[in-house]
């Protein structure tokens, strides 16, 4: 069975790496790859990238590495960073803005950043926080004299939530809005969708939905993030749950769920998928919407792809219908090994076309050096930056790029700049092993 890229099981995946004592380096574009903007070498300089980067007007990035850092006695290994990429024309320079010590302001950030519109950074740390070390949800602020660390939320029950691993959202009004992976009505099994409002003393939250996890028909694990209409709907997924009892030793194939805001401040859930192995399986992805209400999202395992013995994951598409259910359609299935990717994560880029561009942390043409070449996570090769295009009613999907290991392995994400210029993180690989910001040109 393979499982997206959960917190539990990227920590098991760095526990089993190796030694990060490679200098650090940065090193042009491979023949056949990505360019590599910059590579970590572990230690100090940070390790393990991972989630979507956010992008400020002047087009420098912002991104976390769930480990590397400070020397602290509270995380063994490091805590984690926060960067920056700054550039002056084609040159890029990293900085790291932040060291994560542990305790009270957490560690292990593995999630995507997002700003505000004051210019701050916000995210979440998988652990730390507090007694339970359920997570935090923290907030940088750029002062006069650099950035500024401030814990607005601290997880600390199982019905408040625990460990937060998506990328934070923001409504129009200025709260948050983020997932748990665990936590809630299930306990253990469950998770949560929450919201954090801003007031003058602080940050409040409220947890909106208790997952009931796996039996009650109910989502478990939701590993993304979730994304907001106009009339303040919540749209969002489920990694296991739903009906099905074909994946996951009958744990569901997982859901896509919309929660309505009453009239009382609570919210009412409706499940409006559930997947069923053939039509995708584990929807790791954040859904997005396009203009005329359709919801896009991709699952990491499901499908019939002929490299993966679960399947490689799905592109779908839910279309709403006048009566309120929504038609499910399969887009495409990747077909993993070397000419397609296999296993979709994390979030989606889109054009200004409405092409839409993500990344497999699996499959591609770059693992040429032989049998398990990006041997984390039973990986026969190392993943791509795909694209999906619409044209005369049909969706086609291509490989943009492939990794190699030498030019990143494992990518987990990705955003697009006005250019059309794509900029993500591979988790592993680079020429410190620890993982590379790269940069995919139109």
């Amino acid at each position: 069975m393979r499982f997206n890229m959960s917190a539990p099981r990227v920590a098991l995946l760095i526990a089993m790496s190796f030694a990060l004592a490679l200098p650090r380096a940065i090193f042009a574009q491979a023949a056949s790859g990505p360019r590599v903007l910059y590579s970590f070498a572990g230690g100090s300089d940070g390790s393990y990238p991972i989630g979507p980067m956010v992008r400020d007007p002047q087009g420098n990035l912002y991104g976390a590495t769930a480990e590397g850092g400070s020397d602290s006695p509270n995380c063994t290994p490091l805590c984690g960073t926060i960067f920056e990429m700054s550039h002056s024309g084609n040159i890029w320079t990293k900085a790291t803005i932040y060291n994560f010590v542990g305790g009270d302001d957490g560690y292990f950030p593995e999630a995507g950043l997002v700003m505000g519109k004051d210019g701050n950074l916000y995210g979440t740390t998988y652990f730390g926080g507090g007694p339970r070390s359920s997570g935090t949800v923290f907030e940088l602020e750029h002062t006069a004299y650099g950035w500024r660390e401030k814990v607005i939320h601290r997880f600390n029950t199982i019905g408040d939530g625990v460990w937060p691993e998506a990328t934070l959202t923001f409504d129009p009004k200025g709260n948050l809005f983020g997932t748990t992976l665990t936590g809630g009505k299930g306990g253990g099994y469950g998770g949560t969708v929450f919201e954090l409002s801003p007031n003058s003393s602080g940050w409040t939250e409220h947890v909106l939905h208790g997952f009931s996890g796996p039996g009650d028909g109910d989502g478990a694990f939701p590993v993304s993030g979730v994304v907001l209409d106009s009339a303040g709907n919540i749209y969002g997924t489920a990694d296991l749950g739903g009906t099905s009892t074909t994946c996951a030793y009958s744990f569901g194939c997982g859901i896509v769920f919309e929660l309505s805001p009453n009239r009382d401040g609570t919210y009412t859930e409706t499940i409006l998928h559930n997947f069923d192995s053939i039509d995708g399986a584990g929807p790791g992805t954040t859904p997005v919407f396009d203009s005329s209400g359709n919801l896009f999202g991709a699952t990491t395992y499901g499908g019939d792809g002929p490299y993966c013995s679960n399947g490689c994951g799905v592109f779908y598409e839910l279309t709403p219908n006048a009566d309120g259910t929504w038609t499910d359609q399969t887009l495409h299935q990747f077909a993993g090994g070397p000419t397609d990717g296999g296993s979709p994560i994390n979030n989606f880029a889109l054009d200004k076309s409405g092409n839409f561009y993500g990344t497999t942390y699996d499959g591609g043409g770059g693992g040429s050096g032989g049998l398990h070449q990006c041997q984390f996570d039973g990986g026969e090769y190392c993943g791509t930056v795909y694209e999906l295009s619409l044209a005369g009613g049909v969706w086609t999907e291509k490989v943009v790029t492939s990794f190699s290991k030498g030019n990143g392995s494992e990518p987990f994400g990705i955003i697009i700049d006005p250019a059309g210029h794509l900029y993500g993180t591979a988790f592993f690989g680079g020429a410190g092993s620890a993982g590379v910001v790269f940069e995919v040109a139109p």
